[in-house]
Formats: structure tokens, C-alpha cells, sequence
């Protein structure tokens, strides 16, 4: 673990034409204390902060002097961490951002990630996002996601990723699809709108464990719809989906084997067009791709 509590090391680091930075399991005073760390390297790009450690907690928000680097590529896997990194003034300005990676967001982020995307839509081209479902009761998280969502502004987009299952292994929802078809119902209606010219490739990342299966219950339907999407005329620029498939526990591999064939046999427009790949990921092992 680093620690970068030492002076020393930040005038050292600071003399250094840094422009690709990766913090993981550092440590750092306060949030304030990371802020301040990041404006050293003005010519800073490309920012990983994964697993951070904070010995205090900042009590109120303290002005950092100076503009933050201009950032082109982020990836944040805290929730309240990812946020402070996408308001455009504790990281540094975003107006340049062209990849970005979150994790652990909540339905009750969408709005915060909604307002992002529309200050990015001049430079964003990759969007990463990992949900996080396992807060509070899930009856009334389950709710939330039923309701009718306010969709996200993704028309500058060449490259999304969303998933699904985020880092937990139970979502904690009664319908475990439910998120899945919101990004599908988002999709169809850019299509239908023609608001989709740019969107080139597709990732979404499902879970298999033996208490939840975001598989058992859509069956083939929905990833029949997706097929149907992402093949429209519209949707002009696509080139690739790829369906990630967690496994968070040990499963039979011929159980694992029919959730992907059931994918893959769903997908058939895609599939002529050599579009889709399924990959079966366990948190031990190498993936094993089928295309």
C-alpha cells in the first residue's frame, strides 16, 4: 500500500513529466489532501484510482487553488469518490474527457450521471458504468428502477459498457433484469429517435450466482430485442456486442454453457454479421470467449 503522506515524495514525483497516474490501495490524509496531490502534474491524462484509503474524513469542502490537469481518461471505482471526480472542479476541468470509467452507481446517481454526460458530449467517446444495488430495502430499490427512469443523454457515444451486477454477487432486486431492460428500452428509443449514428460497440456484464441469475428469468426475449436494436439501420456505425457473464459461484459448466448458447442463439442478426461474443468470467480464472 502506498501511503503519500511525504513531502518529499510529491516534490520528487512533481519534477517528473507524469501524464498516466494509478493509485491502488494508496492512501491519502483526506480527499482534499488527493485533490491538492493531483494539481502537482499539470500535464496529468489518464487517472486510475482504484481501493483508496483516507486516514480523516473531510468535514466540509476546502477551495483547492489551482485548475486541476486536463484529464482525457478516468477510472473511479468509489461512489462518492466517482462523483467528486466528474464535477469538474475537484479532479480538474472535464471538458476534455474522452474515457471514463465508474463504478458502484446507485439509482439515486442517474441524475448526477445524466448532468456529466451532457457537459462531456463535445469529448466523451467511452463510458464505463457499474451499478450498485444492494442499499437499502430491495422491494423499494426494486420500485425505484420500475418507475420510469429519465433517460440518459448517450448520443456522442462510440463505446458503452454497463454492468449490471456491479461488484456484488446478490443485487438485493426482486426482478434481477430490471436494470438490463432500462438500457434496453434507452437503446431502442435513440434508435427510434435517430439520436444513435456514433455508438460502435456494446459491452454488458450479467451475474450467475446460485442465489441470482439475471438469465433464468429473461430467457430469450431480451436478448432477442437486443438483437433487433442493434441491427437497425439507425444504429449504422455498430461493430460489436460482448456479453460478459460473471460467475460469483461454482456452477456445472454445462449449466454455465447453456446460459451463453442461449445468448448466442438469440442473437442471430448479430451473429451473421460475426457482431457478438459471449465470455464466461470467474473471479479465479481466465476468460473463455465464443463468438
Amino acid at each position: 500500500m502506498a501511503h503519500f503522506d511525504d513531502r518529499r515524495i510529491t516534490d520528487v514525483l512533481s519534477q517528473c513529466p507524469i501524464k498516466t497516474a494509478s493509485f491502488t490501495t494508496s492512501t491519502f490524509r483526506n480527499r482534499t489532501h488527493l485533490y491538492s496531490f493531483l494539481r502537482h502534474f499539470p500535464i496529468l491524462e489518464e487517472l486510475s484510482c482504484v481501493n483508496l484509503h483516507f486516514k480523516t474524513k473531510t468535514r466540509k469542502r476546502e477551495p483547492v487553488q489551482r485548475i486541476g490537469p486536463s484529464l482525457r481518461e478516468v477510472t473511479v471505482d468509489s461512489g462518492d469518490l466517482w462523483q467528486a471526480a466528474l464535477d469538474g472542479t475537484s479532479f480538474g476541468p472535464i471538458d476534455k474527457l474522452q474515457k471514463v470509467t465508474i463504478v458502484n452507481v446507485k439509482h439515486e446517481d442517474l441524475t448526477k450521471v445524466d448532468q456529466f454526460l451532457r457537459r462531456t458530449k463535445n469529448s466523451l467517446e467511452e463510458f464505463s458504468v457499474g451499478h450498485l444495488h444492494v442499499v437499502g430495502h430491495p422491494r423499494s430499490e426494486h420500485m425505484r428502477w420500475k418507475a420510469k427512469c429519465e433517460p440518459l443523454v448517450l448520443s456522442h457515444l462510440r463505446t458503452l459498457s454497463v454492468d449490471t451486477h456491479g461488484k456484488e454477487k446478490n443485487t438485493g432486486l426482486t426482478e434481477t433484469d430490471i436494470v438490463l431492460k432500462w438500457w434496453l428500452y434507452m437503446l431502442q428509443d435513440m434508435a427510434k429517435k435517430d439520436e444513435a449514428p456514433r455508438l460502435e460497440n456494446l459491452t454488458i456484464t450479467v451475474g450467475m450466482s446460485r442465489s441470482v441469475n439475471y438469465l433464468r428469468r429473461a430467457g430469450g426475449s431480451l436478448w432477442q430485442e437486443f438483437d433487433r436494436c442493434l441491427t437497425q439501420n439507425q444504429i449504422s456505425a455498430f461493430k460489436s456486442f460482448r456479453v460478459v457473464i460473471k460467475v460469483f459461484s461454482p456452477f456445472i459448466a454445462e449449466t454455465v454453457d447453456q446460459r451463453r448458447q442461449l445468448i448466442l442463439d438469440n442473437c442471430p442478426r448479430l451473429r451473421e454479421k460475426g457482431m457478438v461474443d459471449v465470455v464466461v468470467q470467474s473471479v479465479d480464472s481466465p476468460t473463455e470467449s465464443v463468438g
